[in-house]
């Protein structure tokens, strides 16, 4: 019978469970996702997704796989085997479905974010002078995030970013509000990767190389915390070494 029913698939060092329960269909996509480093667990987080939808019973079910969908597609430039126009494919299904899922509940906060970092993504997968209009909604739902919750530091981080990485003049490039907002996340966790990896590019944005060696010695010096993913650590320390060798 259906209801029984359990379908297993055998990965690397891994095994998902299939079943009719739409929480436990959630719960596999998110080890899944958890251990997105390892060989096909992001296509499989879509596929999932995707197979999940004839369990969607309430506005809620729909909501949980639709932002889903928006964070696994924003890790495909990373994790997928697949073609740049393949990857594009996914991150616009991901735009649509985040924003989607923005519709759905505009005051919960995980809809918003992975709306706005598959847009991102998406972006930089196309170069920034082909997605300048993604700038301004990406601005703006961070904000909205920020006005949800002030101790949401990726909120910081993404405007960081997003403040470094514009043009000046035609965009919002601002590397001073990059440095505000990449401190104002680094207060609320200082030990995150990605955030000490984002204030040592906006230091040497502002010609502070000092500073920025500075602070790039420190954090390759600095021992594994399990709190972090640790694929995305040493992803960013191999870039952190990088930008080290080139300002020194």
């Amino acid at each position: 019978m259906k209801s029984i029913l359990i379908i297993i698939l055998s990965l690397l060092l891994s095994s998902v469970v299939y079943s009719t329960s739409i929480h436990d269909q959630l719960k596999v996509i998110d080890n899944l996702f958890d251990t997105r480093d390892k060989d096909s667990h992001i296509s499989l987080t879509l596929e999932l997704i995707d197979s999940s939808k004839e369990y969607v019973t309430t506005q809620r079910h729909e909501y949980e796989l639709h932002w889903r969908y928006a964070r696994s597609a924003s890790r495909t430039p990373e994790y997928l085997n697949a073609s740049k126009s393949e990857k594009l494919a996914i991150l616009d299904i991901g735009v649509e479905r985040g924003l989607k899922a923005t519709e759905l509940y505009p005051t919960k906060i995980l809809g918003h974010y992975w709306y706005a970092v598959a847009l991102g993504r998406q972006a930089e997968l196309k170069g920034i002078f082909k997605s300048l209009s993604s700038v301004k909604p990406i601005h703006a739902t961070m904000k909205t995030i920020l006005d949800l919750d002030p101790y949401f530091h990726r909120a910081h981080f993404v405007l960081s970013r997003l403040y470094r990485k514009a043009p000046k003049g035609i965009s919002i490039g601002n590397p001073n509000l990059a440095l505000k907002h990449i401190n104002e996340a680094l207060s609320l966790d200082p030990k995150e990767s990605m955030y000490l990896l984002e204030k040592a590019r906006v230091l040497v944005k502002l010609k502070k190389k000092a500073q920025a060696r500075s602070l790039l010695r420190d954090f390759l010096n600095m021992p594994y915390n399990p709190r972090y993913f640790k694929d995305q650590v040493e992803r960013d320390k191999k870039e952190a070494q990088e930008l080290l060798d080139k300002i020194s």
